[in-house]
Order: C-alpha cells, then sequence, then structure tokens
C-alpha cells in the first residue's frame, strides 16, 4: 500500500509524495500532530502545539532542531506549515490526507527547498517509509533511518553505488 508516486522538481526546489497510509484517517493524523507516535517517525516534539499560528519544534536529532509556524490545520485533512533547520533556508510544508474506508492517501508537498529538493525527496520517502511502518503496526528503530536512507538513494541514484 505505500508510496503511489513521488517526484522532485529541482529548478522549482519542490518535492512531492503521494502516499496511501495503511490507516484511518484519524490515526494519521494522530501520527502527525502528537508527541508520542511523531517521535517514531519524524522527531521528538520539544515545544509547542500544532494549532493554527503556534510555533512547533521537534528535534530530528540530537541538538537539531527544526521549527516551524503552523500556516493551516484542518483536522484529518490539512496541516501546513513552515520548516526551518538551523543550516537552512525557511521552506513550505504541506501535508493533505483522503480518508477512505481502509486506508488514508497522504499528498506532501515541500517546496521553496532550493538546492536541496533532491536529498529531501530521499529523506521524506525514509520519513514515510517510518510512518507506514508505524501505522501498521511495525514501527522502526530511529537510530536506523540513516541506512533506510542510503538504501532509498541507491536504488533512485545508481552514482551512490560508485564508491
Amino acid at each position: 500500500m505505500p508510496l503511489v508516486g513521488r517526484s522532485v522538481n529541482i529548478f522549482a526546489g519542490r518535492v512531492l509524495h503521494h502516499w496511501e497510509m495503511p490507516a484511518t484517517a484519524d490515526q494519521v493524523w494522530h501520527a502527525l500532530t502528537e508527541s508520542a507516535p511523531l517521535s517514531g517517525w519524524l522527531g521528538t516534539l520539544v515545544s509547542g502545539t500544532f494549532r493554527s499560528g503556534e510555533v512547533v519544534t521537534v528535534e530530528h536529532a540530537p541538538n537539531y532542531p527544526c521549527t516551524s509556524q503552523v500556516r493551516g490545520i484542518d483536522p484529518l485533512k490539512l496541516l501546513a506549515m513552515s520548516w526551518k533547520f538551523p543550516d537552512e533556508e525557511p521552506s513550505e510544508l504541506r501535508i493533505e490526507l483522503t480518508g477512505r474506508e481502509s486506508s488514508t492517501g497522504l499528498h506532501l508537498e515541500h517546496r521553496g527547498l532550493a538546492d536541496k529538493a533532491a536529498d529531501y525527496l530521499i529523506g521524506w520517502h525514509t520519513h514515510l517509509r517510518y510512518l507506514e511502518d508505524l501505522l501498521a503496526g511495525k514501527p522502526r528503530a530511529m537510530v536506523d533511518f540513516w541506512t533506510l536512507y542510503e538504501e532509498l538513494a541507491r536504488s533512485t541514484d545508481p552514482k551512490r553505488n560508485e564508491s
């Protein structure tokens, strides 16, 4: 049920992912916006809540926080927010959900990434695999994130196999 499609527009600095998650919209929304499940696929929520206008900080690794302002929210349907790591320019993230009977369509668009779009394509693919597995009741250890990232990168970029 996982990845339906993905694309990157390097010139526009934009990444798109379309995923079919094995859970209800309520379960996916909970995983996107609540502290405990968030730490199983994205990072540790260290401050804030997912409400319109609120600032949230998610630590993706020790001392490596991403700070976001929630710009739009419609529970079970839409989460839109800014995205800012300390060493990157700000960008914009939009996640839309489409509930179905036994699954949920997840459409992720991340724009304003400039020359980081290709890396973000693989990064989001990795995070969404973690989310999918978490929702399927088979959570992955976050310590293995970069191993999966490299596997996915090698499967889509033959140049990474040349070492």
